[in-house]
């Protein structure tokens, strides 16, 4: 039983990394038209509207009512890593915020490292020299400097990692329906204030940009957050970031064929080298 729940649990957070992918051209597109502010406050607040009605028929609030710590948690962080996602990709391409996004691997497994559930050697400090020379030939040109944007989206990453590891260990105690509404509700409710920060959007643009929001939305946030705490459920960290580590390569190819993205030969190298220390840091 214990076999076909991991396998189950495997195929989801595959489906997830998948959803994710498409997420990168849609984000893109998004922000350039609304902005990150009211990107993020107009995807959560749609995505929270099924939830709403959900908890309305189905929910039971007593217990809801246990799981309010970890679900504000997870909602905070949730909420911080599209925000930071947006911003930078406010500045930097869809590919580069895939390929950066991936990072967060080795975050999880020095999180794990960390708190004693895996050994630190050399492999991963291996691992961490190409990541770095990675992101410096996906980021840079001739010149030694760095985009900010993928410097935003690598602080994403990080979050990311947090998160990861928070919902495998609170699907494990807490029912993954439960977490979901909190996840998402409360951060819909944390990203309000962002609209402050800019000024809002032409009304004539709102036909263009609303199905990418949409889609993000309902696809990307809440189908996307289930198959997470329900795949993470039965599947631990590490294993769930190494499943995610196929996003960066199903999202170059939605990144070229939504809106024509080409990396080139120097970003190739830098997505082959942040390949390959995700390859040693998971190596068994």
């Amino acid at each position: 039983m214990a076999g076909r729940s991991t396998f189950m649990g495997r195929m989801l957070l595959l489906a997830l990394t998948i959803v994710w992918a498409t997420s990168f051209p849609s984000t893109k597109i998004a922000v350039e038209a609304v902005g990150y502010a009211y990107y993020v406050t107009l995807r959560l607040t749609i995505a929270s509207i099924p939830m709403l009605v959900y908890a309305l028929i189905k929910m039971d609030f007593s217990i809801l009512r246990k799981c309010l710590k970890p679900g504000l948690i997870l909602s905070t962080l949730f909420l911080l890593g599209i925000v930071l996602q947006g911003l930078g990709m406010s500045y930097t391409s869809a590919s580069n915020a895939a390929f950066i996004t991936s990072l967060n691997v080795i975050f999880v497994y020095l999180i794990e490292v960390r708190y004693g559930r895996s050994p630190l050697d050399s492999r991963i400090v291996s691992a961490i020299f190409l990541a770095i020379l990675g992101v410096y030939l996906l980021s840079s040109t001739d010149t030694i400097t760095f985009n900010p944007g993928d410097i935003i989206v690598l602080g994403a990453a990080f979050i990311w990692a947090l998160q990861i590891v928070y919902v495998g260990i609170s699907s494990r105690r807490f029912a993954p329906s439960n977490l979901l509404f909190l996840e998402i509700t409360l951060s819909s409710a944390e990203s309000i204030p962002l609209i402050l920060l800019q000024p809002p959007p032409s009304l004539y643009l709102i036909p263009a940009f609303l199905p990418y929001i949409a889609y993000l939305a309902l696809v990307c946030t809440v189908i996307a957050n289930a198959l997470q705490l329900y795949g993470q459920k039965a599947v631990g960290s590490v294993e769930a970031s190494i499943i995610y580590t196929m996003e960066p390569i199903f999202a170059a190819i939605f990144a070229y064929i939504a809106i024509g993205e080409y990396l080139t030969l120097r970003q190739l190298a830098g997505s082959a080298a942040i390949i390959a220390s995700l390859a040693l840091t998971i190596k068994r």
